[in-house]
């Protein structure tokens, strides 16, 4: 019929023309031939053939196209992004996406361990709220970030009283070993020092009073008060104390008067004034002893015998007396000798 291997020819095959000229066709034109057209390929791969820069084996960019063909758009070339919910500049780890320019509230870090509060993050401050505020996987640690105005101060313990040494403290979120939270010892190196300790007799301020050894304390010894220093003390008046202090300096309490040091227990002298209270019990045995008792007088005439005592009544301690001396012989009788004595006492 004058033509050859025309398309109606048997084993014809069709071709794909290349519209846009990249080598590669795309599946909207073709045609039947028994041999290649030009222009024209064999198979029809071409995804967009109204692009040159689109074909199978382009390289792929971030334009939301499949530049390569592969029915996967942006694949390789996009970014990923992190949600930051709380506004943080921090990105949650477990949310993200793909795209090729950022999206509204994603960020390009996944740093955030709480996208739930934009007071935790990595630039954040450590505060003592048992959170992990900075995180860095450690919850109120003392690290730089630390806000030391969160921090409460803990003072040293070294014996264990459960009081700690106001000058030895630090401060931190969580309390150290041998560390308490008060600074109330005052003196951390024993155990028996310490606020609210019995105070004992041992040199040191036990219940930390400022005062050692203080009356009453564990130990002490009763002494009593010697006012008037004759080495007695008054029963009336006593101090359980560590060691002898000022007029509390005796342990005996049997002096019966104790503003004169005359009136003490075994006084021998004798006394012609009260020792102070209008008593003359000087010698502390409870009674008030005459030195000069009985009667005087003169008898047996002509012989004129002498009774040497008091003439006319014996009067009361401190109190002036007529005394007879002696006696002396008169024509008729004998006449009495006399002096004026005080009645003394102890």
């Amino acid at each position: 019929d004058s033509a050859t291997d025309e398309n109606t020819a048997v084993n014809t095959q069709t071709w794909y023309f290349d519209s846009d000229g990249d080598n590669f066709a795309g599946s909207s034109i073709s045609t039947v031939a028994c041999n290649q057209p030009g222009g024209y390929f064999a198979s029809a791969t071409d995804c967009n053939d109204n692009d040159s820069s689109i074909f199978p084996g382009a390289g792929e960019v971030c334009d939301g196209i499949d530049n390569n063909c592969n029915t996967t758009i942006d694949e390789g070339v996009a970014n990923t992004y992190y949600r930051d919910i709380d506004g943080d500049g921090f990105g949650n780890p477990s949310n993200t996406t793909s795209s090729c320019s950022q999206p509204n509230g994603y960020v390009t870090n996944n740093a955030d361990c709480n996208d739930g509060s934009s007071a935790i993050n990595p630039n954040a401050t450590e505060v003592c709220d048992s959170l992990d505020n900075d995180c860095d996987n450690s919850i109120d640690d003392n690290d730089n970030s630390l806000d030391l105005n969160s921090a409460p101060y803990w003072y040293s313990d070294s014996d264990n009283d459960g009081y700690g040494n106001p000058n030895v403290s630090l401060r931190q979120c969580n309390q150290p070993g041998n560390y308490v939270s008060n600074g109330d010892d005052c003196n951390d190196s024993t155990s028996a020092a310490r606020p609210g300790a019995p105070e004992t007799c041992d040199g040191i301020d036990n219940d930390c009073d400022t005062s050692i050894d203080e009356s009453n304390a564990s130990g002490c010894t009763t002494y009593y008060r010697d006012f008037d220093g004759d080495g007695y003390g008054s029963s009336s008046n006593s101090q359980c104390l560590c060691a002898p202090s000022g007029y509390y300096d005796v342990t005996n309490n049997s002096d019966c008067y104790d503003s004169n040091g005359d009136a003490r227990p075994g006084q021998g002298a004798w006394f012609s004034s009260h020792r102070g209270d209008g008593n003359f019990d000087f010698d502390c045995n409870g009674t008030q002893t005459k030195r000069y008792n009985g009667g005087g007088g003169c008898g047996g005439w002509p012989g004129c015998s002498t009774n040497n005592g008091w003439n006319g009544g014996n009067p009361s301690c401190g109190n002036n007396g007529s005394w007879v001396t002696g006696c002396s012989t008169d024509w008729f009788s004998c006449d009495k000798n006399t002096q004026t004595r005080t009645q003394e006492c102890r």
